[in-house]
């Protein structure tokens, strides 16, 4: 087997056993933790999103996915107009999301390689955070015994997993164009140049 497909299956194993550690540490305090309330979905969702954006940034095997590339159904952003990404993006910089962005992330202004760094980290986000979707369905089935006891659950996951999927969505087209035409633009530079 090669050493990526090594990769794949102790990152598989890994994330299960945070998954159910993560849960079972919760049990031992749902007391205070309910498995309905809302800190345990805020903990699992932010403890789940940390683990899977850190351990996707080691791995290679997706990064070249066609999913990744925007689809004519997506109109370019529109749908996720329609579905209130601006508003997500508003509620963003009202908590200051944005700024940590900025400060955290290399300037893309006229600079293509940060750029690209950039797109990339999209495509880590949005699998990390599309990964915990569907590990939140499982676990939203198995702890509670209601759509009432699952509101945090299922309001928590949309917040912070199926809006940030979206965000990159929309926010991927035009990183693709910039970097497009920054591309054209340097091999016009290296044409002058010669």
């Amino acid at each position: 087997m090669k050493e990526s497909g090594v990769k794949i299956i102790l990152w598989i194993f890994s994330s299960i056993l945070i998954i159910v550690g993560i849960c079972f540490v919760y049990g031992l305090f749902s007391k205070f933790f309910p498995y309905n309330g809302f800190f345990f979905a805020q903990g699992i969702n932010f403890l789940l999103a940390g683990w899977f954006g850190y351990s996707l940034e080691r791995l290679n095997f997706y990064r070249e996915w066609d999913y990744f590339k925007p689809h004519k159904f997506e109109g370019n952003g529109k749908i996720y107009r329609y579905l209130g990404i601006n508003l997500f993006r508003r509620f963003l910089i009202l908590i200051g999301w944005e700024k940590l962005t900025k400060i955290l992330s290399p300037n893309v202004k006229y600079n293509l390689e940060n750029l690209i760094k950039r797109e990339t980290g999209s495509r880590i986000g949005e699998l990390a955070h599309l990964i915990c979707v569907f590990v939140m369905l499982p676990v939203t089935i198995i702890y509670t015994d209601s759509l009432f006891d699952a509101k945090w659950l299922i309001t928590i996951t949309i917040v912070f997993h199926i809006y940030p999927v979206f965000l990159q969505r929309y926010n991927r087209p035009r990183y693709l164009r910039v970097i497009n035409k920054m591309n054209e633009n340097k091999k016009i530079v290296r044409y002058i140049d010669l």
